[in-house]
């Protein structure tokens, strides 16, 4: 599982399915170890961005769970990743059926004040 993890992270974790989910890897009993998520956290979010894609977002939630257990609060693991986490959240939130809330458009607008 680490070599598609591998594969995974360096193809850019989520946004690789955002461009084409066909050729997708063997994702599908996905279930990281604490060490794989803490050296793979994007291809962790890209295995939840297809799972939730892919019509199984409790899947994708328990995967973006596992996330928040290995990194701990936002402090922790750093804008880069904090930003792809909340966008995929927003993601997985809208396969969910979940009501958008004022949370999650505060969270929104830190990621586009990331990213300009």
């Amino acid at each position: 599982m680490a070599a598609v993890l591998a594969d995974l992270e360096r193809a850019g974790g989520w946004r690789r399915f955002m461009r084409d989910a066909s050729d997708a890897p063997d994702i599908a009993a996905l279930d990281p170890s604490p060490e794989e998520i803490g050296a793979f956290p994007q291809a962790v979010l890209g295995a939840a961005f297809y799972k939730a894609k892919m019509g199984d977002p409790g899947g994708a939630r328990r995967l973006l769970q596992s996330v928040d257990a290995t990194f701990g609060p936002e402090a922790e693991c750093g804008a880069d990743l904090l930003s792809d986490r909340l966008l995929v959240e927003a993601h997985v939130a809208v396969y969910e059926d979940k009501a958008f809330r004022a949370a999650d458009a505060f969270n929104l607008r830190r990621v586009l004040r990331w990213w300009a």
